[in-house]
Parts: C-alpha cells; structure tokens; sequence
C-alpha cells in the first residue's frame, strides 16, 4: 500500500486500475462459465438427457455470442457496484461483507428470474441484472427478441458508467 501511494498515480489512475482488474476477473468468470455451458450443452450424453425432458436446448452460435457479449456489461456493472461498496467500506473486513450481501442478492435475483415462468415486459429489460438474466433465458428458450437484448444491454452499460462516476466521486474524496 505504501509502495501505491508514494508513486505518481493519482487517485483516479487507482481507482481505474481497481476497476480493470475486478472487471478483468468477473468477465473470465463469466467467459469461463459459458464455456462451460456450451462444452456441456454440446456433449452427446447431455443431448440424449436433455432429449428426453421436454425441450432440448441447443445453442446456435449467434446465440453464444450474444451471452459473451452480456458478460461483459454485467461485469463491468458488478464491477463498479462493488467499487462503490470498496469506497464506503472502512477495513477490507468490512467491504467484504458489503460484497457478500450483494453478491447474495444479486444470485437470488438471478435464480427467482430463470426460474420465473411470467413472461417479461418490456421495462423488465431496463433493470439491469434482472433484464440480463431475462434476455439469457430467452436466448435460452429460443425466444430473443433483438431488441430487448439491445435493452438489456444498453441499461446495464448505463448503470455500470453511472457506478464507476460514483466511484470515481467518493474516491476523490
């Protein structure tokens, strides 16, 4: 820590290089997973299991491109969402904790919102983590509709920018 704060970066150089490097993780997790996803989705014996339930999912490669394409806003989202909980935290103990609860939250959201059978509205796509789990679900199910990605895509970009200029305020402080 010292090391940082005797060189010449100013305290918005930092809080970027913060912002990169948790952005930089979330969004190899997310690749990671729909890789995953897609190895898994693509074996000859979770075909024949998902052929025996009702639909089988398959993934056309549009489809795999617009989930990378997700990945990458809601990491940045999620990114500076937990910058800003880093910015109130006053010990790493305590930031911790706000990452937890909101990592919680944000999963419940998710699951409740795959899980959901109720077809979403419109302005369900402007929410961001619940407008992006929507659109993977119809991307999914087959049933994307270009716009709502588009959406559910520009709502979080938006939600994200807004969160690294709150960010990059209170860390100026």
């Amino acid at each position: 820590l010292e090391t940082i704060l005797v060189s010449a970066a100013t305290r918005q150089e930092l809080l970027i290089g913060k912002f990169l490097a948790t952005f930089a993780t979330a969004a190899f997790a997310g690749i990671m997973g729909l890789l995953g996803l897609t190895l898994t989705l693509s074996l000859p014996v979770s075909a024949q299991a998902f052929a025996s339930t009702e639909g089988q999912i398959v993934l056309p490669m549009w489809s795999i491109g617009v989930l990378l394409l997700m990945i990458l806003p809601v990491a940045a989202l999620l990114s500076a969402i937990l910058l800003v909980f880093g910015c109130f935290a006053r010990s790493a103990r305590e930031g911790q904790t706000f990452a937890s609860y909101f990592i919680m939250l944000v999963a419940v959201i998710a699951v409740l919102s795959v899980t959901s059978e109720v077809q979403p509205t419109r302005e369900v796509f402007l929410i961001p983590i619940l407008g992006t789990t929507q659109v993977q679900r119809l991307i999914l199910s087959g049933s994307a509709v270009p716009g709502d990605v588009f959406l559910a895509i520009a709502s979080t970009i938006f939600v994200a920018a807004l969160g690294v200029w709150v960010a990059l305020r209170l860390f100026a402080n």
